[in-house]
């Protein structure tokens, strides 16, 4: 995601002044830290003959050269913008493609088949985003400007469609509750938490980029849209896996371990002999 610009202060040139400047490369630095520390724990955990395991790899890889622009100045700058976010575009498709891969056995046929055929389509609008971006940023025609405000149109659904499904069918499709599988697996609960903080800084960035509120922070290096893409890649890392194989492993050690308490007996405490 390139830096939004507004229409009434079109400047595609790097920040200038100091406060700006300060933020987005502490923004960049976040990012291309966490994801860097995403994918040494990916691989550290990741199962040779997984493709999934692989594709989130490929994912992380493909979204930090998006945090690396601000170290160059012009012309470089743009040219490596406009490259970096064809990279960080891929790596959002692909997360839509992994996000169905973890929650495909939640999908019928004809789900599988809308999803896909919608998430290939819309791909046809990041090749537009592309060529808008690269002509803003190098040659300050401002098809970009317009283009831009489409962007979490052709991103976000599909993720947030698997998310809600992963909620509907814990809520319906498993005789455990919410809290029971936190407690019986703190590392799902981490992720049903991160799914549900990267959806509420989708929205917030999302408003943003719409204008709907305006945050108090220098146009065109707000971090929220890092924070979201932080947070929404955690879940594919937390959980390396597809949902369905780990809700039935967390629900099947629940069951476990309360059929193991219901059966261990529990003895009265006779009288203490000791006391007088």
């Amino acid at each position: 995601m390139a830096p939004i610009v507004s229409s009434s202060n079109a400047s595609p040139s790097r920040p200038q002044d100091t406060n700006s400047l300060v933020l987005e490369g502490w923004g960049q630095g976040f990012l291309v830290g966490s994801l860097a520390v995403m994918t040494v724990i990916t691989a550290a955990n990741m199962k040779s003959k997984r493709v999934i395991h692989k594709l989130i790899i490929i994912e992380l890889l493909l979204a930090a050269f998006h945090g690396t622009f601000i170290f160059l100045h012009e012309p470089a700058y743009g040219w490596y913008l406009s490259a970096s976010a064809v990279s960080l575009n891929a790596s959002a498709a692909l997360h839509n493609l992994i996000a169905w891969m973890k929650a495909r056995s939640f999908f019928n046929i004809w789900g599988s088949r809308f999803y896909l055929a919608t998430l290939l389509l819309a791909q046809s609008y990041w090749i537009l985003e592309g060529y808008a971006n690269f002509a803003f940023f190098n040659y300050n025609k401002p098809l970009f400007i317009t283009t831009r405000y489409f962007e979490p149109l052709f991103r976000d659904p599909w993720w947030i469609i698997a998310t809600c499904l992963l909620f509907y069918n814990i809520k319906h499709a498993y005789r455990c509750t919410f809290c029971d599988l936190i407690r019986t697996s703190p590392r799902f609960g981490i992720m049903m938490t991160l799914l549900v903080i990267s959806v509420i800084l989708t929205i917030v960035d999302s408003f943003d980029v719409l204008g709907a509120v305006h945050l108090a922070i220098p146009t065109g290096v707000e971090p929220i849209w890092k924070f979201a893409l932080v947070s929404k890649y955690l879940c594919d890392t937390v959980i390396l896996d597809d949902f369905k194989s780990t809700l039935d492993r967390v629900s099947a050690a629940f069951f476990s371990n309360l059929l193991q308490s219901e059966s261990t007996p529990s003895y009265p405490r006779g009288p203490n002999r000791d006391a007088p």
